[in-house]
Parts: C-alpha cells; sequence; structure tokens
C-alpha cells in the first residue's frame, strides 16, 4: 500500500520545482507552485513562520520579475515583509530573516519606482542595503541579491535624475555580474540597456555650450554597450525575438538624442536611427502584433523622425496605419487616437490637403467634446483652427491661417 507523502515533504518539492521554473524564466508555472508552497508552508511551519513569509516574497518577485504584475506581486510581498518584522524582535539577526527582508523591501523598492513614488522607493532600497550589510555579517555573501539591491538603486537614481551615481550603480551591478556562478543574460542585456540610457542622460545635466562636446562620448560607449546587449540577446533569445527588439529600441532613443542635437554626423545618424527603428518595429510586429503597445511606440517615434525630416507623404501613410493599430489597442474614438489624427492633421495641412485636414481634425473634435467639453484647451485649439481653415464665411475653402504643426507624440 502507498503510504501518503507528507506536507513537509511535499513542500521541499514543491519549493524545488518553484526554484526551477523560476530560473528558466517560467512566470505562470512558477508562480503556482510558490502559491502551492505558501499553502504547504502554512500548514507544515505556521502563519508567522519565516519560511511561510520567504514563500510569500518569492510568490511577488516572480509575480513582478516574470509576469510585469506589480499589484499582484504588492501583496505577496507586503504580507510577507510584515511577517518577517514581527519576527525580528525574537529572530535578531537570523541569516534567512534578514535575507528575505533585503530581497522583500529591495523589491518593494523597485514597485515605488515604477509608480513613480521616488521617495518612498529610497528609504525601501536603503532598508535592503541595511539588511543585506547585516546578513553578510552574519553568513555568507550573496552577489545575486547584491546585483538585484544595485541594479534597483541605479534605476531609482535614473529616475531621479542623478544619471552619474546611476552611472556608478550600473557598473558595480555589472561587475556583481561576472561573479555569478550562473549567468542570466537576460539581466545582462538589461543592465547594459539600462548603464548606456544613464550614460546618455548625465549630459542633459550639464550646461547647453558643453553638451555636445560630452554627449559625443558618453554616446559612443553608450552605442557600444548597446550593441553588445544586442549581440547578447541576438544569441540568447534568437535574431527574431521581443528582448532584441527592446535593445534596438533603447538604441534608437540614443540616436534620437543625437540626431536632435545635430552634430556633424547628422546625416549618418539619421540613416542608422531609420534602420534600427525599421528593425525593432518588424520584430514587434512577428513577435508581438503590430498593435502591440511597443509596436505602436516604435511606429510614433518613426512617424516623428519622418516629419522632422519633412517627408511628409511617408509620414501620410504611417499615420494612417499607426491610427488602425491604434484604434485596436485603445478604441477607434479614444483620446490617443483623436491625438494621432491632430497630427495626421496638421500633416495634410503642410501639403495643402485642407479637406483631408478638416475632415480628420472634426473626427478629433468630436472625441475631445465628449471628453473634456467645449472649455478644454485642446478641444479650443481644434475649434479654432477649424475656423482658421474655412475662415469666417460657411463653406469658404481657403486657409486663412496654417496651423503650427504640432506632433502628438
Amino acid at each position: 500500500m502507498d503510504l501518503q507523502v507528507r506536507p513537509v515533504d511535499q513542500l521541499k518539492d514543491t519549493v524545488d520545482l518553484a526554484h526551477s521554473e523560476q530560473s528558466n524564466k517560467k512566470g505562470d508555472k512558477a508562480v503556482d507552485y510558490w502559491i502551492k508552497a505558501k499553502a504547504l508552508a502554512r500548514i507544515v511551519h505556521g502563519g508567522n513562520h519565516w519560511f511561510y513569509a520567504f514563500c510569500c516574497i518569492k510568490t511577488g518577485q516572480c509575480y513582478l520579475e516574470l509576469l510585469r504584475l506589480p499589484e499582484q506581486s504588492l501583496q505577496h510581498i507586503q504580507e510577507g515583509k510584515e511577517i518577517l518584522e514581527s519576527l525580528s524582535s525574537t529572530l535578531g539577526d537570523d541569516s534567512n530573516c534578514l535575507h528575505s527582508l533585503s530581497l522583500a523591501t529591495c523589491i518593494l523598492g523597485q514597485i515605488l519606482t515604477l509608480n513613480g513614488r521616488l521617495t518612498d522607493a529610497e528609504k525601501c532600497l536603503s532598508k535592503s542595503e541595511n539588511y543585506f550589510t547585516r546578513y553578510r555579517l552574519s553568513c555568507q555573501d550573496d552577489p545575486d541579491l547584491d546585483m538585484k539591491i544595485t541594479t534597483s538603486l541605479g534605476r531609482l537614481c535614473t529616475k531621479q535624475k542623478n544619471f552619474d551615481l546611476a552611472e556608478g550603480y550600473f557598473e558595480k551591478a555589472l561587475d556583481l555580474y561576472k561573479i555569478l556562478p550562473v549567468k542570466d543574460f537576460h539581466d545582462e542585456t538589461l543592465l547594459l540597456m539600462d548603464f548606456a540610457e544613464a550614460s546618455v542622460l548625465l549630459v542633459f545635466l550639464l550646461p547647453k555650450d558643453i553638451q555636445v562636446k560630452y554627449l559625443q562620448g558618453n554616446y559612443d560607449l553608450s552605442i557600444s554597450r548597446l550593441q553588445e546587449a544586442e549581440k547578447l540577446a541576438s544569441e540568447c533569445f534568437g535574431q527574431v525575438s521581443e528582448e532584441k527588439a527592446d535593445v534596438m529600441n533603447k538604441l534608437a532613443k540614443v540616436y534620437f538624442t543625437m540626431y536632435g542635437l545635430e552634430t556633424n554626423d547628422v546625416d549618418d545618424t539619421a540613416v542608422k536611427l531609420e534602420d534600427t527603428l525599421w528593425g525593432a518595429y518588424n520584430i514587434y510586429v512577428l513577435v508581438k502584433s503590430s498593435s502591440h503597445h511597443k509596436a505602436i511606440l516604435v511606429q510614433e517615434e518613426l512617424v516623428k523622425l519622418l516629419v522632422m525630416q519633412s517627408r511628409f507623404e511617408e509620414a501620410i501613410k504611417h499615420l494612417k496605419e499607426l491610427i488602425v493599430n491604434q484604434s485596436v489597442l485603445y478604441g477607434e474614438g479614444s483620446v490617443k487616437v483623436s491625438r494621432t489624427r491632430k497630427t495626421l492633421a496638421s500633416v495634410y495641412l503642410q501639403v495643402g490637403h485642407i479637406e483631408k485636414g478638416s475632415e480628420q481634425l472634426k473626427l478629433a473634435q468630436e472625441v475631445f467634446m465628449a471628453v473634456y467639453g467645449p472649455n478644454n484647451s485642446e478641444t479650443t485649439e481644434i475649434s479654432t483652427t477649424l475656423k482658421a481653415l474655412t475662415g469666417s464665411i460657411e463653406g469658404k475653402k481657403t486657409i486663412s491661417k496654417k496651423p503650427p504643426f504640432k506632433c502628438a507624440f
């Protein structure tokens, strides 16, 4: 007769499976196993034990890192953190408790950073550093957790526009990555992207007259890091992968920054920028769809570039496609689509298509009127533009004053 498996053995097996699925980036399965581990840990240890809290925190970690669901993550993280904080007075500098608290406050800091609560995020990450320091004094080091905390601090500093400090954190994180026994190339790719972004943004804290001089050096370094990240993404995730497109999208932002400053290499930069945007867009369309939010964001950048280069006929073509894609994602009657219609109307006017421009403005006006009312600034702007197009006499088709071009993105 088969003996029933004891809950303590079930817990061990479930935790092993959860760790395995988490390592393999299988978000749904990892979350399922950690939730099952939570239930078993409550049976085996009770709901006020550090291991139950640990399972809560690991569940929250998977929700955030693998499924990108910060709200669901927050519930589990808060539950585990509160249990550990209540136990800290009796457990003292217990290594398990300190490690789990450090991880919990690190993840909470990441969520707060995403939500724009930067002061609270800074407090959480400072606590995470403190718990980790105490953990290292009582036990062996953990470069993986150290890297998570350091990377989180770097991203927070980027949000706070403290780019020089962000660079330092990302450099330290890359050094920690190199000593990890098991490499996660996805983490390395993201780190290289973050590092490159901080290097470019750092320059914009400098006086205007020396920005270009310093940006060129940081620009070259950023391009090098992003090209390394692109190579990594291609090798690890495939030539046609979302990860590679993400890197190309970030690379395009760096090219756009340099293009906007109109340096000596502006023509060469423009070619690289357009090629990179098209590469990212085509991959997103293949692995996601043309109406996926990432594909739409890249298509918006393409339109912006075409308009800046006065390639209005091409811009019109892509704006029409963009409206179709945005309508699928946001709804045809959304404000997002209506703002794109405003942009399309302005481009039509640039090339003398008065009636087509007016038609797009009227469609946008209906949405703004319904959503914001007649006294909203955008509604008023459209009404004024339509009057300028038709003149003061109803039915007049000549334009009295061409409205200034405004890109919605």
